[in-house]
């Protein structure tokens, strides 16, 4: 385990998992929906370098900064969002991966969650990571 690419093969369940976990970011119709999917993908792409990669390919990127745009004034998702964005980002072998959240808004998007969430100390520590 870790985040260097390997031979691993992702199981069908995790793959079905960070799918699921993006559509519900992308169809969530109340913030804490929302906060949910969030909480799902982070902890699905925590560890696996492949389960980066999957989120990459379904454009989950871009669903997360698209959730922390939509949902600016919820402390919450811009948590989640935040940790979501450090998850995807993190690890030694994820350049390809720290190009797409930034091409995709992500530091932005983190920045401005951090701005707008002065007190939560959740959100600036996961914006900070």
């Amino acid at each position: 385990m870790g985040n260097a690419p390997s031979e691993y093969s992702v199981p069908d369940w995790v793959t079905e998992s960070v799918i699921k976990a993006i559509e519900r970011v992308r169809a969530a119709d109340t913030q804490e929906s929302v906060a949910n999917g969030l909480r799902a993908l982070s902890a699905l792409v925590r560890m696996e370098y492949e389960h980066k990669i999957m989120v990459k390919a379904a454009r989950g990127i871009e669903a997360v900064v698209a959730a922390m745009r939509a949902h600016v004034g919820s402390a919450v998702v811009q948590e989640h969002g935040c940790c979501a964005i450090a998850n995807i980002a993190d690890g030694a072998k994820s350049e390809p991966i720290k190009i797409k959240v930034a091409e995709a808004g992500g530091i932005e998007a983190v920045v401005a969650a951090m701005r707008a969430h002065i007190g939560p100390a959740a959100v600036q520590g996961h914006g900070c990571h």
